[in-house]
């Protein structure tokens, strides 16, 4: 693994307040946001407050949150965070 991309998750996972973002963290969060959704696609208030509250408790950006919700790049971020978790046994493979 690149030693620059190590070291960054190695910042970001001292830096990282909040819970880990998960599978099941996003699997909750599609599910409620579909009950928001009004059918032309705009983000509700209700949206809103989704994102902001995945913003708040797992500590991921606004255009994650957002992106979550509209499950776009998922698969990427639960990723980015396992690896920010897991940093100290990747590095030592």
């Amino acid at each position: 693994m690149n030693p620059d991309y190590i070291k960054w998750l190695k910042q970001k996972s001292m830096k990282h307040r909040g819970d880990w973002l998960t599978w099941e963290v996003v699997k909750e969060y599609r599910k409620r946001a579909e009950t928001c959704r009004k059918a032309s696609g705009e983000i509700t208030g209700n949206m809103r407050q989704l994102a902001l509250e995945l913003m708040k408790k797992y500590d991921v950006s606004e255009i994650e949150a957002v992106n979550i919700l509209n499950g776009y790049n998922v698969g990427n971020y639960v990723d980015k965070y396992m690896a920010m978790k897991n940093i100290n046994s990747i590095a030592a493979d």
